[in-house]
């Protein structure tokens, strides 16, 4: 379902409801994970309420399955959810669900995941103006997630640790990680959030 990230989102929206029963066999349950690439297309598409219910809808369910489901569906929440509908204005409601994905990776071994919410963790608290512990813990989850061999997603983290840096009076930091997420969208082709990748290069340029 990579497709709701690197494929044309009308296409996108048209293929998600018809490949409900088309997972391979894996762990995430596949009526979450299609409910949520679905509330990212909508998202994108500008069909805010529709992806909320998308949105919740997964959460339910993921709840309702088991804490591994519930992990996978939170992180994308800080993604396409909070900070994509509200912004800085998510960043409590935020820091609850990365605390409640920390406490689910640490019990079950779930490095990804664990790294994940180590980055939204981060994000929260320098949003609310805890910025150099936010910074650090950002940048921790984003070496251990790095460790799993995950790039999926790396560009948008890495231009939100570019915004932080910029928060903290550290452009040149910032524009180091702006050039490390121009590079590697070249690789993972995932250039949903590159107006804000490029809103961050001119904003750092004139710091």
């Amino acid at each position: 379902m990579m497709i709701c990230f690197n494929y044309p989102f009308l296409s996108a929206h048209e293929l998600v409801p018809e490949k409900l029963g088309a997972f391979a066999a894996s762990s995430e349950d596949p009526y979450v994970m299609a409910r949520l690439y679905l509330f990212r297309t909508l998202l994108c598409l500008g069909h805010m309420d529709q992806a909320r219910l998308r949105w919740h809808e997964a959460l339910a369910e993921a709840r309702r399955l088991s804490p591994y489901n519930l992990a996978y569906a939170l992180c994308p929440t800080w993604i396409g959810g909070g900070w994509a509908i509200e912004g800085v204005k998510s960043a409590r409601t935020m820091l609850q669900a990365a605390d409640e994905v920390l406490a689910i990776s640490r019990g079950a071994g779930l490095s990804l995941w664990f790294a994940f919410g180590n980055i939204i963790r981060g994000w929260c608290l320098g949003t609310m103006g805890q910025v150099a512990e936010g910074i650090s813990l950002f940048f921790q989850g984003l070496v251990h997630a790095r460790d799993t061999g995950c790039n999926f997603v790396m560009p948008f983290f890495l231009t939100m640790l570019a915004d932080a840096y910029g928060t903290a009076a550290r452009p040149r930091d910032g524009l180091d990680r702006l050039a490390e997420a121009t590079k590697l969208v070249e690789i993972t082709q995932e250039r949903w959030a590159e107006a804000d990748r490029l809103r961050g290069d001119t904003t750092m340029v004139h710091e």
